[in-house]
């Protein structure tokens, strides 16, 4: 949400964004196959990605859409058709796209 935010105000006059981060830098580490964080972006995360120009295109190359959603209790799973689709996308390959 943090880099989001900071998008949004690079677009506005009269703001001189600093980020600090205390991870690596996502651009020059590898991915981490043993840890990832998946996320689901469903309509207003997807309407606040629309905002930023180039961001969805660029974060298309990463993810993957989806209208099916599977919830499992106990020993029963159940399958669900959704009419408007989620996009699935790892937090750092998400992070990398709102930083580049």
């Amino acid at each position: 949400a943090g880099l989001l935010l900071a998008q949004y105000l690079i677009m506005r006059a009269n703001y001189d964004i600093h980020i600090f981060e205390k991870r690596s830098d996502l651009a020059t580490i590898a991915p981490n196959d043993d840890r990832t964080y998946p996320m689901g972006l469903q309509a207003s995360g997807i309407e606040a990605i629309e905002g930023i120009p180039g961001l969805q295109s660029y974060l298309n190359q990463f993810g993957k859409w989806n209208k099916r959603v599977q919830f499992y209790q106990n020993d029963s799973a159940r399958l669900i058709e959704k009419e408007d689709p989620t996009f699935f996308i790892e937090r750092s390959a998400f992070a990398r796209g709102l930083l580049a």
